[in-house]
């Protein structure tokens, strides 16, 4: 994919006078300078303008906004896109793993419905715009999804373990999905927003690409920073599922606990590693800057839900011990053992 330099601040600004026709009042980088996306100010509204250095990112974000905006209101509205810049709606500057975490915790079932009802809600107007159907699948080669399960090998290093004996060929065999429909990828909760009418909207859609559709909502349940158990989470998609997937509801829920599994785990290593590398930190950071929640008690809630969905098929439930050790790993770093994994 091509890729050119990051314009400056006063090159994005003159861009957006010149497409757009008004003068720029404010701009602002809600994710830090380092992130692709800024947050605009006109006179009458504000928008999102984004700009990454592979344009073939660009173009594959506007082309899905341009294709869904216009049929389902849990996307961005598509603006435009020209010379690498793309220009969206504005969803709100509340992100989904902000709102979760600032209500009652009696209340977050409910967001988390609107925001598991908006990630099928999005499937299924994809399904409606057939230009899409050619999107990549992902996870497609057969090394891809053996080094997903094998990332529980890395665990067990990290432990100074032996791995788990368990079958790995059927997993893999499970996990070797048909490019069923469109999935937006990357569902963690930073990546969506709730407006004052506490509606959800998801945005970025830089990786979406094909698969069996359940790896959407894998993303949201296996987020370190998201708080509501996955029991509950389960429960909400069971009741949110859309039969319009192809797919029965109950091998649904199984392939759903099967491959959040993995994804949990990839998130524990990713913890591990932003660990060793910076440290501690706090949740509070976590959730301003949509980093990687790197506290302990994240560390370890992680590794509490990959080892909940590893329980719910017997070819992982032999996972499930080595996964609370992790956990309990975790949990003996809070509070006055905070640089044991950074050694």
């Amino acid at each position: 994919m091509a890729k050119s330099r990051r314009p400056k601040a006063k090159e994005i600004v003159a861009e957006l006078e010149r497409f757009f026709g008004q003068r720029v009042m404010k701009m602002a980088a809600p994710g830090g300078k380092a992130r692709d996306s800024y947050r605009v100010h006109f006179d009458d509204r504000s928008i999102i303008v984004t700009y990454r250095e592979s344009s073939g990112r660009t173009r594959l974000e506007a082309r899905v906004l341009q294709a869904l905006s216009p049929i389902c209101p849990e996307v961005p509205q598509f603006l435009g896109c020209e010379n690498n810049f793309l220009y969206q709606g504005d969803v709100g500057d509340i992100r989904l793993s902000q709102q979760v975490h600032n209500m009652d915790p009696s209340a977050r079932p409910q967001l988390a419905a609107k925001a598991v009802t908006a990630i099928f809600r999005i499937q299924n107007a994809a399904r409606h715009a057939p230009e899409l159907n050619d999107l990549p699948h992902l996870g497609a080669e057969p090394e891809w999804v053996a080094s997903l399960v094998d990332s529980i090998d890395k665990l067990a290093v990290f432990l100074r373990q032996g791995a788990p004996e368990f079958d790995r060929v059927s997993v893999c065999e499970r996990l070797s999905q048909p490019s069923a429909q469109f999935v937006k990828w990357d569902c963690r909760a930073g990546n969506a927003a709730v407006d004052p009418a506490g509606k959800v909207s998801w945005f970025d859609f830089e990786y979406c690409g094909r698969r069996h559709g359940a790896e959407d909502l894998a993303w949201l349940i296996g987020d370190e920073i998201w708080p509501v158990e996955p029991q509950v989470m389960f429960d909400i998609v069971n009741d949110a599922f859309d039969p319009a997937t192809g797919h029965a509801r109950d091998a649904y829920l199984d392939y759903l606990g099967l491959y959040t599994t993995f994804h949990a785990i990839q998130r524990v290593l990713l913890v591990i590693r932003e660990v060793k590398r910076r440290g501690w930190s706090t949740q509070d950071r976590a959730l301003r800057y949509d980093k990687v929640g790197t506290h302990p008690l994240l560390g370890a809630g992680i590794a509490d839900t990959a080892a909940f969905c590893a329980d719910r098929n017997p070819l992982t439930r032999p996972l499930r011990p080595l996964l609370e050790e992790v956990s309990r790993t975790f949990s003996q770093a809070m509070p006055d053992n905070r640089r044991k994994m950074a050694s």
